[in-house]
């Protein structure tokens, strides 16, 4: 072979590796998730929540920290990549704002852990199917919790306001009155929350988080959102940008314009119906493993107006300001 031909040769083997080389560490990466049966992931979201002075004026809590912990196990893969897994409550620490509040109400220190117990979540269990680009097809399996949960958190409430009450000198008969108004009032705020309409909807907002197509350093995509439950209910525009890629790790970054959800349905507390209307903005940073496609950590700043329009045994318009700073933390099980 002619000298000249082993150098052009030799010339294309080397833009030929190079290529791949650069492929893995700065080229396009299709980012999804690739789960097998047997797969599992721990994933733990913490959240700080801090209001503004117009809400402690009203009593409300001024910060609530609360966090979830799940296992999640893949039972199966369908032939196109969705999976269906099996998604456990490891911890569920739910109880912040329900502590603030009965410390800010007066009256005698009451025990609230038999409350706090009843609201406990460790354990329980939901079926979820889940794309490989992160849309929740369905969650199934919590009506059960819910309806067991709502009448022990009630009985148990009960005993607590009673107590509560009484220390601030009410009469028997008021008392009854006002445990009346919690009669139905937790299943359908659980159910807004933990259903299953709601976990869907909240583990979509977490794991919806991949583009369509495959992207490199510094390109965008775009997500539109509508949350109709929860604790804040609302439309979100979001865009994403791949900001970088290093060790097989890519880091998102996320903005979203947050905007008032009109045809999300109205909270039912009982006696009390809350209308909310909420807008802010949202920004996030996310890093995934490009093998697996699973988040390992991120942390989210949120910032809301949201507004409260009460009717029912005590109408009222709130205006309420909150910030909330999120963290999500997995490892393999």
């Amino acid at each position: 072979m002619h000298t000249g031909q082993i150098a052009l040769r030799s010339l294309c083997i080397g833009l030929l590796i190079g290529g791949f080389v650069l492929a893995g560490c700065g080229g396009k990466v299709d980012l999804r998730l690739d789960l097998n049966e047997g797969d599992s992931r721990i994933m733990k979201v913490t959240s700080v929540a801090k209001s503004d002075e117009s809400a402690k004026a009203m009593g409300a809590p001024s910060e609530v920290a609360e966090s979830l912990t799940f296992a999640f196990e893949v039972e199966s893969v369908d032939p196109n990549g969705v999976a269906t897994l099996k998604v456990t409550f490891r911890e569920a620490d739910v109880g912040g704002a329900l502590k603030e509040a009965m410390g800010a109400a007066g009256g005698a220190p009451v025990d609230l852990q038999p409350v706090l117990d009843a609201m406990d979540f460790s354990g329980k269990s939901f079926s979820m199917k889940l794309t490989p680009k992160g849309r929740v097809e369905e969650v199934d399996g919590m009506r059960t919790t819910i309806e067991e949960m709502a009448e022990k958190l009630e009985k148990e409430m009960a005993k607590v306001m009673d107590a509560q009450l009484e220390s601030l000198g009410l009469p028997p008969a008021q008392r009854a009155q006002m445990s009346q108004m919690m009669t139905g009032m937790f299943e359908p705020m659980l159910r807004s929350q933990f259903g299953d309409s709601a976990l869907r909807e909240g583990m979509e907002s977490t794991l919806d988080i991949y583009p369509d197509e495959r992207v490199g350093v510094g390109d965008t995509w775009r997500k539109g959102r509508i949350v109709n439950y929860g604790k804040t209910p609302h439309c979100a525009s979001e865009t994403w940008t791949l900001k970088a890629r290093k060790d097989g790790v890519a880091t998102l970054d996320m903005t979203a314009a947050i905007t008032p959800n009109t045809e999300a349905p109205p909270i039912s507390m009982g006696p009390m119906t809350v209308e909310l209307s909420v807008s802010g903005q949202q920004t996030r940073v996310v890093e995934v493993d490009e093998t697996t496609g699973w988040i390992t950590a991120a942390t989210a700043n949120v910032r809301l107006e949201i507004e409260q329009k009460m009717t029912g045994l005590m109408p009222m318009d709130l205006t309420n300001n909150v910030e909330t700073m999120v963290t999500i933390e997995t490892w393999a099980e």
